[in-house]
């Protein structure tokens, strides 16, 4: 369907291949904000180095790095450049109470 009898891509399906994904993949250098976010929670797991390492070995078997990276290349990183705005993922949201200064006054004083 899509290949001539020699085995070849038509031209037309080659050009329609690189004409839709040209936009997607048109600068869009991001953060890699996924893959730095396992990084980092392989760094937090343990204060243990042979602990890191085997959660690290164990991310490289089990094809979790890759699957992050492919993720940020694929999806998040489009996304990211053509919003303009930085992703976060696997941020915790801010859930530090405002604080508020509380002035106490003795009674009869002025406030």
């Amino acid at each position: 369907m899509f290949k001539t009898k020699s085995g070849r891509m038509r031209p037309w399906t080659v050009l329609a291949l690189l004409a839709v994904m040209a936009p997607v993949f048109t600068g869009c250098y991001g953060n890699f904000q996924a893959t730095k976010s396992i990084y980092k929670f392989n760094g937090e797991v343990s204060d243990e180095k042979i602990v890191r390492s085997v959660v690290l070995w164990g991310f490289l078997i089990l094809p979790v790095y890759e699957i992050g990276a492919l993720a940020d290349l694929i999806v998040l990183n489009p996304i990211e450049y053509w919003q303009g705005t930085k992703i976060n993922v696997g941020s915790k949201p801010d859930t530090k109470a405002p604080e508020a200064a509380v002035a106490l006054a003795r009674q009869g004083e002025a406030r």
